[in-house]
């Protein structure tokens, strides 16, 4: 089940509708293990039996065939009349060929990494410290530069929301009219690349941690020169020292990591480096509505309580937030990818 899941469908009994919500852990790991296997790309060219699909992955037969039993009864796969399996159109986004793959970021959400903090939910409610911390004896980021498997995930993961959302932001929001644009903890540059390929006269700067960075050069050397070439890698430590020298900075789900202490000195450090050519600090993410509707954010608030001790914000809490540090929004561009362009400047910067 997702966390996006509708509400109680009119008449459904509260008990039966409760026992879906406490079986979506299930649900997750269901689709994590098909995930990591490569289901969904063992069956781009058609049905297969669980005996083949066992053989092609290494898995048992009989317990694969349960598996695909029950991904089939939730919408992810589909039981042939001849016992064997095909992928729907639901299924089809773990491949890893989909224009919009969700294979990633369904092997990083079932990882233990993400799995064991949000089984200590309960520390952080009851602290408002991150669980993840309370698990590990470490802070996410800390654990992940340690341990190369879970940075993969991690990786992978962030390069594909930045895919799923950057083809849509790129459409609603003018990147091109900024000459220089660095992305300040941008990962692994795929926010950039998809920028860069959007407008053929921008040039970049991928500004991140010295492990995130030497992962990012291997992966953007395999890159057509044209986009390549136009990305400059920057290692260094965002919270102590953001170089100058761009004309627009861009924070892309950065300050969600953060609690407003840490968030308010990297956006100190971001204004510095503003200041020399009055340049613009662009804030993407998601923005927090009122009301009880169903929002992204919501969710995406609570894992970032859980894992890093961050936060999503409303808009006024964000336009609070860049005002303590000395900038001042000019505008707030909503996008159809459900996050928001937050375009601030320096507080009294002539442009």
């Amino acid at each position: 089940m997702s966390q996006y899941a509708m509400s109680p469908p009119p008449g459904a009994a509260p008990e039966a509708w409760m026992m879906q919500l406490l079986s979506g852990f299930m649900a997750s790991q269901y689709v994590h293990v098909a995930a990591k296997l490569g289901l969904a790309d063992l069956l781009r060219d058609g049905p297969r039996s669980a005996e083949e699909l066992a053989a092609a992955c290494g898995a048992d037969a009989k317990a694969l065939f349960r598996l695909l039993r029950v991904l089939a009864s939730i919408g992810v796969f589909e039981e042939t009349g001849d016992g064997r399996f095909e992928t729907t159109a639901l299924g089809a986004v773990l491949r890893t060929d989909h224009p919009s793959s969700l294979r990633a970021i369904a092997i990083f959400y079932g990882e233990e990494l993400v799995w064991r903090a949000y089984g200590a939910l309960e520390h952080s409610v009851m602290t408002g410290q991150p669980a993840f911390e309370n698990v590990f004896e470490k802070g996410f980021y800390d654990h992940v530069a340690g341990d190369a498997r879970a940075a993969r995930a991690f990786g992978d993961a962030m390069g594909s929301f930045a895919a799923l959302q950057t083809r849509q932001i790129v459409k609603e929001y003018d990147f091109g009219r900024f000459g220089r644009i660095m992305d300040v903890g941008g990962n692994e540059g795929a926010f950039l690349v998809e920028l860069l390929r959007a407008h053929a006269g921008v040039h970049a700067v991928l500004l991140d941690t010295p492990h995130v960075i030497e992962a990012a050069a291997l992966r953007l050397a395999q890159l057509a020169p044209d986009v390549r070439d136009r990305i400059e890698l920057a290692a260094g430590d965002f919270l102590r020292e953001v170089p100058p020298g761009c004309d627009a900075y861009v924070l892309r789900n950065v300050l969600q990591d953060w609690n407003d202490e840490r968030a308010h000195a990297l956006l100190t450090r971001c204004r510095d480096a503003m200041s020399d050519r009055a340049a613009s600090l662009l804030v993407i993410g998601r923005l927090l509505e009122p009301g009880d509707e169903r929002h992204p954010g919501k969710f995406t608030d609570m894992t970032m309580m859980v894992l890093t001790g961050g936060r999503e914000r409303t808009t006024e809490e964000m336009r609070a937030l860049l005002a303590g540090a000395g900038l001042v929004v000019g505008s707030v561009t909503k996008t159809a990818a459900m996050v928001a362009v937050v375009e601030a400047t320096v507080e009294g910067a002539r442009r």
